[in-house]
């Protein structure tokens, strides 16, 4: 018969009485009953167990309990009963599984929250014992994804909590770890100061693992719960950087707020951590193409940041390749060394050998392009096939490198393993331009572009064998095609620059290209002297200056003497002279520094500095005649007439056709002339040898060009000062060509020796030299001097031959000299001395001439007497 279920809780109800009164046997008895009635009575499988137990049968307890788990998992009592059993058994590891079981299913099936951290305490207890943290890990693990929140966060603070202390990234757990972290740091129910210590340590194992998108989105998610956490921002920036230099073609998506305000954030809330916004604002950048911002804009200043590390550095080392800036680069680089050591595995993952063995390769010098073909050599070794994809790059700039170097073995070694068609034709042709075998190279470059016409490099190629052939249109529209494929090389654009202002003569096309180039590359010393170059040919002073005080600031000692230059072109001598200064202290042996710092002093005034620059001129270049010249210049400005002229001797010694040296010598002599004159009347006779020698110099000066209005003058000017000599000096020998036009020039001398004579002589070299002077368009003012000593000479040859007619053509010229030039109280002063002579007495002409004379010059001693003259008569 079977029993109703009314029957059945009857009797269940009571083995349970028969359990309390320890009555063990009678309660199994009816429990028997009750099992093979219902085989699945779940009470009746615990009432079992209890009783098993209290006959101290815990083998069959523990089955009756297991049977009861089969009918019923989702009961906590049978599994508290088991841990009680296994609790109360030699712990061995049979044992020991079977317990951490049961508090498994306890920690998942219990509710209340001080039971619960109990078994915690239990869990974590045994386990330690055992010296079993995977069990511990895996045991809490399963309840990371609890619908419990309290277990939930619980279990993941125990989880993030234990990691805090081993932090051992290599675990096997790692992905539990990142779970009790993403769950953890989000926790506000948790301890405040452990929770911002448990954030560094999530995002830190999250970047360990590579896992970045995962990173970003863990950021994200805290800086929703903790806006502008600096730590947050600093790893989101960290992981764009390091992201970018390991995937530079793929990207992070950040799905709350675009990527740049999360950057900003950072930048504005954390001046030590400001370098890493500015460079993940930098790498944003690099990736969208605009790779001049990002390094002026951005890169730049983030190096120039006390706190700035590797990744800055190499972000800007990366954006200098691209702009085939390689020096810099290979600066940044080795900035990036210094901060990384020797054996960090950094180098290997971010391919940082294999950055530098490019920009190397890439550089002019041969010592580079060595150095850069041993590390591609070394990479190569490291490798398993060179003929990989990604070693691609690395075998071109191997092979470029060996052609240069004429380092044929290794050519040889690597030529063959190159897979692409397109490339082998490239390194083909480059090797038959080393060879100057262009119409070979030009025909390779060809076939390669038909295969594939979107790489510079070929067409870069391309336009340096034809300019090699001269064929510069061609090479010009090659040029076009690359900086149209590669808008970020400066190459391109400096070299139709060139082409613009050497053939083309368009000077501004040719500013456009290279104020283009310098944008790309600041410090290429040949760019910026371009630019600064045809800015002066423009006449574009404000533009020069602004240009060469920016490059200044790197050191470049070729921008501070064009500086130097270009404001002494301006008038700023003073500003002038400090450039030229630094610019000679870069480099003391630069003879061009020396010379132009010696203008600049010249120009300022300073003559003794000035003399003391073109005398260390001299000594770095002897053979220089310039800086010779100045200083006997100089002599000659300070009266020193006696150096200045044996210093010209010295020059013409060496150099006996230097016209500037002959006019020079000739003005030092008519200045030492007219010292002696003036205070040593009883020198006449070296006086009269000094102007015979200042006139064979003239004299030699024309000989090399008759066409200088100064030189004229000046033999005028000497004539007329052995005119004022006594009678008895008033002698000079001079070629017989320049006395009688109609004899013909050579070595015949004719001696003058009456001051008429003389006069006539010099009046023609004052005429000639007036005529020269309106050929060339010299101005009105000028000319007027001219025109005074014409007329003075007129003067004084009408007082030495007492001709009245002279003396009215010599008022004739006076008249014409004042007209010509009304602000000249010199010429009004003569003018009244040639009316008011006893030939012409014309005084009141004479009055109204020594007065404007007056007027034009107030301190005027010689128009006063004269005017005091004129009133006595």
């Amino acid at each position: 018969m079977t029993s109703s279920a009314d029957e059945i809780k009857a009797q269940l109800r009571t083995a349970k009485n028969c359990l309390k009164e320890q009555e063990y046997q009678e309660a199994l008895k009816l429990l028997t009953r009750i099992l093979k009635a219902d085989n699945t009575n779940f009470n009746a499988y615990v009432y079992c167990a209890q009783a098993f137990s209290g006959l101290q049968d815990d083998e069959k307890s523990i089955k009756a309990l297991k049977k009861a788990l089969e009918i019923r998992t989702d009961q906590i009592v049978p599994w508290l009963m088991l841990c009680k059993i296994y609790e109360n058994k030699k712990m061995t590891n049979e044992v020991y599984k079977e317990l951490i079981v049961a508090y498994e299913n306890m920690l998942q099936l219990e509710d209340d929250v001080s039971q619960w951290l109990e078994y915690c305490k239990q869990v974590d207890s045994h386990t330690c014992q055992k010296k079993d943290q995977d069990q511990y890990i895996l045991t809490f693990s399963k309840l990371l994804t609890s619908p419990v929140t309290f277990k939930k966060n619980k279990t993941a603070e125990l989880l993030s909590d234990l990691f805090l202390v081993d932090k051992n990234h290599a675990s096997p757990h790692v992905d539990v770890f990142v779970e009790a972290f993403s769950t953890s740091v989000l926790n506000l129910s948790e301890d405040r100061e452990k929770r911002f210590k448990k954030i560094p340590a999530y995002f830190h194992l999250l970047f360990k693992l590579k896992r970045f998108q995962d990173l970003i989105d863990a950021c994200e998610r805290v800086l929703t719960v903790y806006d502008s956490n600096v730590t947050a921002l600093e790893w989101m920036c960290k992981t764009i950087i390091v992201f970018y230099f390991g995937n530079p073609g793929s990207s992070l998506k950040f799905n709350s707020r675009p990527v740049t305000e999360y950057i900003d954030t950072l930048i504005q809330s954390s001046p030590t951590a400001a370098f890493l916004g500015f460079t993940a604002h930098g790498v944003e950048l690099i990736k969208q193409g605009e790779y001049v911002r990002a390094r002026d804009e951005y890169l730049l200043h983030a190096v120039e940041m006390k706190t700035a590390d590797w990744q800055s550095y190499f972000a800007l080392a990366k954006v200098h390749s691209l702009l085939h800036c390689y020096e810099e680069a290979e600066r940044c680089i080795e900035q990036v060394y210094k901060r990384l050591s020797d054996t960090s595995s950094l180098k290997r993952c971010y391919n940082m050998d294999g950055e530098l063995a490019e920009v190397l390769c890439n550089q002019s010098s041969d010592e580079k392009k060595r150095q850069g073909l041993n590390l591609c050599l070394e990479l190569l070794s490291e490798t398993d096939s060179p003929v990989s994809d990604g070693n691609t790059g690395l075998l071109i700039n191997t092979l470029r490198a060996a052609i240069d170097l004429d380092n044929g073995q290794v050519f040889e070694q690597f030529v063959t393993t190159l897979s692409e068609p397109h490339w082998k034709l490239y390194i083909g042709a480059y090797q038959d331009k080393k060879l100057k075998n262009y119409k070979e190279s030009l025909v390779k470059l060809s076939e390669c572009i038909q295969l594939n016409p979107a790489i510079p490099e070929v067409w870069m190629l391309r336009a340096d064998v034809l300019n090699s052939t001269g064929d510069y249109a061609e090479a010009m529209q090659a040029h076009l095609k690359v900086a149209s494929l590669a808008a970020h090389w400066f190459e391109p654009f400096y070299i139709l620059g060139k082409y613009y202002h050497n053939y083309k003569r368009d000077l501004n096309t040719a500013k456009r290209c290279f104020l283009k180039a310098f944008q790309l590359n600041p410090r290429s010393d040949s760019v910026g002297i371009a630019l600064s170059d045809i800015y002066r040919s423009l006449g574009l002073a404000e533009e020069n200056v602004q240009l060469l005080e920016a490059v200044t600031t790197f050191g470049a000692k070729w921008a501070k003497l064009r500086l130097g230059l270009q404001l002494m072109d301006s008038g700023e001598y003073q500003k002038s002279i400090n450039h030229l200064r630094s610019a000679a202290r870069s480099d003391p042996n630069d003879a061009h520094c020396w010379e132009a710092l010696g203008d600049g002093y010249l120009k300022r005034g300073a003559f003794s500095a000035a003399k003391k620059c073109y005398a260390k001129v001299v000594t770095l270049q002897s053979d220089k005649i310039y800086p010779k010249l100045q200083i006997a210049n100089i002599y000659q400005i300070l009266g020193l007439a006696e150096e200045s002229i044996a210093e010209y001797r010295t020059i013409l010694l060496i150099f006996p056709e230097c016209l500037p040296a002959m006019k020079g010598l000739a003005e030092s002599c008519l200045l030492l002339v007219r010292k002696r004159l003036q205070y040593s009347g009883n020198l006449v006779r070296e006086a009269h040898d000094l102007c015979q020698t200042g006139v064979n110099a003239v004299v030699s000066a024309l000989m090399l060009n008759n066409g200088i209005s100064c030189v004229w003058k000046l033999l005028g000017d000497l004539l007329v000062t052995v005119c004022k000599l006594p009678k008895r000096n008033q002698t000079i020998d001079l070629p017989a060509s320049l006395v009688d036009p109609t004899v013909s020039s050579g070595d015949q001398i004719s001696t003058l020796a009456t001051g008429q004579d003389i006069l006539a002589i010099a009046l023609n070299a004052y005429k000639k030299a007036l005529a020269i002077s309106k050929t060339l368009d010299i101005p009105a003012k000028l000319q007027s001097r001219l025109v005074y000593s014409i007329a003075y000479c007129l003067h004084l040859d009408s007082v030495l031959s007492s001709s009245p007619d002279k003396k009215k053509a010599a008022l004739k010229v006076a008249k014409q000299c004042v007209r010509m030039s009304p602000g000249s109280y010199p010429a009004w002063n003569m003018l009244g001395v040639i009316a008011a002579s006893d030939d012409l007495q014309l005084y009141p002409l004479a009055q109204h001439a020594f007065i404007k004379s007056i007027q034009v010059e107030r301190v005027n001693p010689t128009a006063w007497t004269n005017l005091g003259s004129v009133y006595l008569k």
